[in-house]
């Protein structure tokens, strides 16, 4: 190992050890080594001096260039600034993967330039998002950083994020607990929560519970647990508060593998309410439809029917519920005898958008269509029956009758090829329509958008043709006062599978067929048709001699 040497260098390493004092041995001066010595220490010290001035410059003048090219500093006013800062910092409250999402941090922000950092600790904003990630007890300084995010976020409303991915009970609840200081800091700024999301398993779950001053800012409240064998879900959750303080009332609710019954809040207020993982039943549906009369918004996916006997009876109204304010309706993966009941039950009126996935009953198309004519003045513009209805022919149109603002609409690869011409050749004879009438009095007349997916390929002569004849026929004055047209824009067929290069694709070969589609696309129509990767529109415009 090398030693360095106390007298002839400055070790590195070596606090307090000074350069060896200088002799007196020419009558009381030193010799000329340590004069030479002493001279050179002078010179270093005016040059570290004039060094540390240029490193100072250095710093002024990188500080001034970052201010200069800065495209945000020095473009955008401080308020503004700070907003985009806010906006990089919070998470999306219609994010659903909000879980595995961090938050962007204030301090990383702040490391950037002086004045981001300026900005950064100067907008307490910044410091009311919170996001605490904590997959070990190990993870201790997650622990710590918090509390100092709070420090900073002065008495904004909060939005914290918490995931806590270890299940020992021991380290999260014991007095010695690694995790209980940090669960007691939460608690005691429950009265500021607005937007409150934790994600951890059921054993931990009660523990946040807040304070004597409840949660009266709550908005949003997501509650999401691990799946666990060794603890099930029994215990109610609640917010703790004192007998002044009313129960919260959110307006944004998800749960999951959390059962609605066990959720303490006051659910007049909800306007979107989301259940993952069987976290409802179907007889609590009808009570939140029920206790909820501003609920715009209802996602559920996961749903049973409870194990009590008789439960019917005391759940479904003898008529049906009008409710007024539901727009979106989800409904996936239903595993029960009951559904009729349960449609049977409401009435939508400002349903706009309904979606029902992965349901075993032969029946559920006529239940959406009592719901729809049940409904008064529905005006249904998104439907999708994925893995729920069997389509047929005439099925398909008996639903479709009963959405007449539909303005896109996905043709179910279920059907025959014989069916799905059939269907084409309605949509054009029904194409065009008398503008004086009520729209609810014509299939579909404001359809904008048709697509068509099919692993097969089924482009024949008469397929080309129903394409051509999906505007009506040709000739029509549509810009008279009474006489519209269906206003389509996009006709998207994609069929085969893109990985099967097809050397001879099925080209139209009748040329007038061509030439009205080419009239069509010209008028602003766009044709998006597809056979394994080829664009048969184009290739039928080239085989022609054609161009657009």
């Amino acid at each position: 190992m090398r030693r360095h040497c106390e007298l002839c260098e400055d070790p590195p390493n070596i606090k307090g050890i000074k350069v060896y004092q200088a002799c007196e041995i020419l009558d009381g001066n030193p010799c000329l080594p340590c004069q030479q010595h002493i001279a050179l220490e002078t010179e270093i010290s005016v040059a570290k001096e004039a060094l540390n001035n240029l490193l100072a410059r250095r710093q002024n003048l990188r500080t001034e260039i970052n201010y200069q090219h800065d495209p945000v500093i020095y473009r955008l006013p401080t308020e503004l600034t700070a907003r985009i800062f806010e906006a990089y910092v919070e998470i999306d409250p219609e994010e659903p993967d909000w879980e595995t999402k961090e938050t962007g941090s204030p301090l990383l922000l702040g490391s950037v330039c002086r004045p981001w950092r300026r900005i950064a600790w100067s907008s307490p904003q910044l410091w009311s998002h919170i996001h605490i990630s904590i997959p070990t007890p190990e993870h201790r300084r997650s622990i710590d950083v918090p509390q100092e995010w709070i420090d900073r976020s002065a008495e904004l409303p909060l939005s914290i994020y918490v995931k806590i991915s270890c299940c020992d009970i021991w380290q999260v609840a014991s007095p010695t607990g690694t995790y209980l200081p940090f669960i007691k800091m939460v608690n005691r700024y429950s009265h500021r929560w607005e937007d409150f999301r934790i994600q951890c398993y059921p054993n931990l779950l009660a523990m946040f519970s807040g304070d004597a001053q409840g949660a009266p800012l709550l908005r949003t409240m997501c509650l999401s647990i691990y799946e666990w064998d060794e603890v099930e879900v029994e215990d109610s959750y609640s917010i703790d508060s004192n007998e002044s303080c009313a129960k919260p009332r959110p307006s944004h609710v998800e749960l999951s593998r959390i059962q609605f019954k066990l959720v303490d809040i006051n659910w007049n207020n909800i306007t979107d309410a989301t259940f993952y993982m069987n976290s409802i039943c179907l007889d609590d549906c009808v009570v939140l439809l029920r206790q909820a009369p501003q609920l715009r918004n209802f996602v559920i996916n996961g749903v049973e029917d409870p194990e009590q006997m008789g439960w019917q009876e005391q759940t479904f109204p003898q008529e049906p519920i009008i409710h007024h304010g539901l727009q979106r309706f989800t409904f996936w993966e239903y595993k029960g005898n009951n559904l009729e009941l349960f449609f049977n039950s409401f009435a939508f009126p400002a349903l706009t958008h309904l979606n029902v996935r992965n349901i075993a009953d032969e029946s559920l198309s006529s239940y959406i269509i009592a719901l729809f004519t049940r409904s008064p003045t529905p005006r249904i513009t998104h439907l999708d029956v994925t893995n729920a209805i069997r389509y047929d022919y005439q099925t398909l149109i008996n639903i479709l009758e009963t959405t007449p603002f539909l303005p896109e609409l996905s043709i179910p690869d279920v059907l025959t090829d014989a069916e799905t011409l059939d269907f084409l050749r309605f949509l054009g004879a029904t194409s065009i329509f008398n503008t004086s009438d009520d729209p609810r009095n014509h299939f579909l007349p404001k359809l904008q958008i048709i697509t068509y997916l099919s692993a097969f390929n089924t482009w024949d002569v008469s397929f080309w043709e129903v394409l051509s004849q999906l505007f009506g026929p040709r000739g029509i004055d549509v810009h008279n006062s009474t006489t519209g047209r269906r206003p389509l824009k996009k006709i998207s067929i994609i069929m085969g599978l893109d990985y099967f290069e097809d050397e001879n694709p099925p080209v139209c070969l009748d040329r007038e067929i061509v030439e009205r589609l080419v009239e069509l696309s010209q008028s602003g129509v766009i044709f998006d048709l597809n056979n394994s990767g080829t664009d048969l529109f184009k290739q039928s415009i080239q085989y022609h001699g054609m161009s657009i």
